[in-house]
């Protein structure tokens, strides 16, 4: 019997702890089809972003993260982005904005 190969996932899940926030699954378009706001209600506290589960992110995922490092820099903090995948790293880099994502940018006065 042939072996089925596993699909990828389709859900995405966001969990907040302390002031990590873990993203498991995939970040795309079609994972991020509505706002969640259990998230937007806790992410005042929010420091980091762990990608390390991400098996995947489209330049949906990219533009999410660029909303939450603007929300949290306009919020008066900065928000650190761990483990950011290679190919969203690609796309970041060629938006021109892996240095926003990547580097600890000074909160907004």
């Amino acid at each position: 019997m042939a072996a089925v190969p596993e699909s990828p996932p389709t859900r995405l899940e966001i969990r907040v702890v302390d002031d990590r926030m873990r993203v498991i699954g995939p970040l795309t378009v079609g994972t991020l089809r509505r706002p969640d706001r259990k998230t937007r209600r806790v992410f005042t506290q929010v420091r980091s972003v762990d990608l390390s589960e991400v098996p995947f992110m489209d330049s949906a995922g990219v533009a999410q993260l660029i909303e939450w490092k603007r929300l949290a820099l306009k919020q008066g903090r900065s928000l650190e982005v761990r483990n950011l995948p290679d190919q969203a790293r690609a796309i970041a880099r060629l938006c021109q904005v892996e240095d926003f994502l990547l580097k600890d940018l000074p909160p907004l006065s």
